[in-house]
């Protein structure tokens, strides 16, 4: 209870924010909706179904279909046991499969939705570590209970079993703890961005059709996504970039990975040579900033 009460004090400041200014408390949800599923191409079910499995080491895979073959063997010997009477013991059993039952659930429930995304990216799986280290930090302490209860060779086997799977699965990015434990490299977004912080007033507006999200956290300024007028972006860019600021123009041949529904991003090169609106004021190695004059 006390726990919904803080959580609601929390958010609430935030939500009366979202309704103030965008007239609706579910803003957030909607544009990221929207961007997921109309302005970026749509990538079959396949992927997440080959991503998951890189996600996890095979450790956490084992200890996972553990947990896994360990409830539904609880669960079975629960209902055969229906009729018997109930204890203490039982009871607090009972109350760990509910728990891990539910995490499960949500897991599946979760790994659904996402499938139903037409745009897909493995870092939206991320939220899956949650019942997945869970589930298997629960078959870990079944194989320890197990092993304990065996005679000295075999728990000995046990042990090295672990140490051999765990180095092999964690050794790796364990090493990486013997270099230094701050990257202090610059993502070259976030050097673009910190320019038009420094070079914009609270007054500008930053268009981007790409890593729009990177400029407007490091920006810190009012930035638009030209992604929602890509395909009609000849006729609808005077109405759509109706506030002076600044242009990011991403190159093409250094953008990489992309995920527009239109790869080939407008404005392009010609677009901006063609009009006065756009002064080129800063090249950088992926990018070239523009000051940008409405049209009047």
């Amino acid at each position: 209870m006390l726990f919904g009460v803080g959580a609601a004090a929390s958010l609430a400041p935030y939500l009366i924010w979202l309704k103030l200014k965008y007239q609706s408390f579910f803003y957030p949800f909607v544009l990221a909706r929207r961007i997921v599923q109309e302005w970026t191409a749509p990538v079959p079910a396949g992927f997440y179904f080959e991503g998951v499995r890189g996600i996890f080491p095979l450790s956490l895979w084992a200890l996972l279909a553990l947990a896994l073959v360990s409830l539904v063997s609880h669960w079975i010997t629960m209902v055969r046991r229906q009729a018997s009477a109930a204890s203490a013991e039982n009871a607090e059993s009972f109350d760990q499969m509910k728990r891990q039952s539910t995490l499960l659930i949500w897991g599946a429930a979760f790994f659904a939705y996402m499938l139903s995304i037409p745009h897909k990216e493995i870092r939206y799986l991320l939220p899956l570590a949650i019942p997945a280290v869970v589930i298997a930090a629960v078959g870990a302490t079944g194989a320890y209970s197990w092993l304990a209860r065996q005679a000295s060779p075999l728990r000995l086997a046990g042990l090295l079993l672990g140490v051999l799977v765990a180095a092999a699965d964690y050794g790796s990015p364990a090493l990486k703890l013997a270099g230094p434990l701050t990257d202090r490299s610059e993502w070259a977004e976030v050097q673009i961005a910190r320019y038009l912080r420094e070079h914009s007033t609270p007054a500008d507006t930053i268009y981007a059709s790409h890593n729009f999200p990177v400029l407007a956290f490091y920006s810190e300024r009012h930035t638009v996504s030209l992604l929602p007028i890509q395909e009609d972006f000849d006729r609808d860019w005077r109405d759509f970039m109706s506030y002076p600021g600044y242009l990011v123009y991403f190159l093409p041949e250094r953008i990489g990975e992309i995920h527009a529904l239109h790869p080939a991003l407008k404005p392009d090169r010609q677009f901006l040579a063609t009009h006065l609106n756009f002064v080129e004021v800063k090249a950088f190695p992926i990018a070239t900033v523009y000051r940008y004059t409405p049209p009047h």
